[in-house]
């Protein structure tokens, strides 16, 4: 037996689940997801550049030492 409204979601309907939201509540949740998404691209530069940091100093200890002798 099938309720109308899993029925209505099988056949892809777009009407909301769950309880209604006030225009103050869905602002205040968008004004939160852009929070998170500024932390997390921040997050996500700091991560490249310590990638970066990282693989200088591995070409550095690498090259470092030889780079005299070969000179």
């Amino acid at each position: 037996m099938t309720t109308e409204g899993a029925r209505g979601r099988e056949q892809g309907s777009s009407r909301p689940v769950g309880p209604a939201r006030s225009d103050d509540e869905i602002l205040a949740a968008n004004e939160q997801l852009l929070e998170l998404n500024t932390k997390i691209r921040t997050l996500e530069h700091c991560v490249v550049l310590a990638r970066r940091r990282r693989h200088r100093a591995v070409a550095s200890n690498v090259f470092g030492p030889v780079l005299p002798l070969l000179l």
